[in-house]
Parts: C-alpha cells; structure tokens; sequence
C-alpha cells in the first residue's frame, strides 16, 4: 500500500521525493520546518486501521475531481495533533 500512496502523492505532485517536507495548512510562503515528512505521513496512514479507508477516499475524491490537497493536509494535521507535534509547530509558525 505504501508504494500505491507514493506514486498517487508523485502524480499529484504533492512531493517530489519521500524526503521533501509535508504541506502544512498555513506554512504557505513560511520557511516552517519541524522535521516531518511525506515518508512519515505515509507510514503513519498504513499504521492505522483506517488506511484502506483513506486510500478509497483519495480514489473516490481524485475520480470526481476533488480537491486532494485539501484532504492531505487534513490528514497531515491529525498526524501532527496525534504525533504531539502541533504544539512544535504552532512555535514555529508564530515566530
């Protein structure tokens, strides 16, 4: 499942790489970086019960011509509060 979500993320041109830093909501034009990346993102989805269920949704969301992106950086958001890592980034986004 893993390679399925790094050639769909590469097709959607989300990242180039498995090393390039996560899209975060509010980072747009900010030098943000706490450290996370699209590899960590996708490990952590598989981890999850719910990660057939997230890659149907991107299915579904991709075949009607929605806007993937936005359900990403929801996912990368969840990740971050359920990681504890909101509070590093919420530093750094006020600095």
């Amino acid at each position: 499942m893993k390679k399925w979500f790094i050639t769909f993320l590469t097709e959607k041109g989300f990242y180039n790489s498995e090393e390039s830093d996560l899209l975060l909501e509010g980072a747009k034009d900010k030098e943000v970086h706490i450290g996370l990346t699209v590899e960590m993102m996708i490990d952590f989805i598989i981890a999850t019960p719910h990660a057939k269920s997230i890659k149907g949704n991107f299915v579904y969301m991709d075949f009607k011509n929605g806007d993937c992106l936005d359900y990403w950086k929801h996912l990368t958001n969840g990740m971050m509060i359920a990681s504890g890592y909101d509070k590093q980034y919420e530093n750094l986004k006020g600095a």
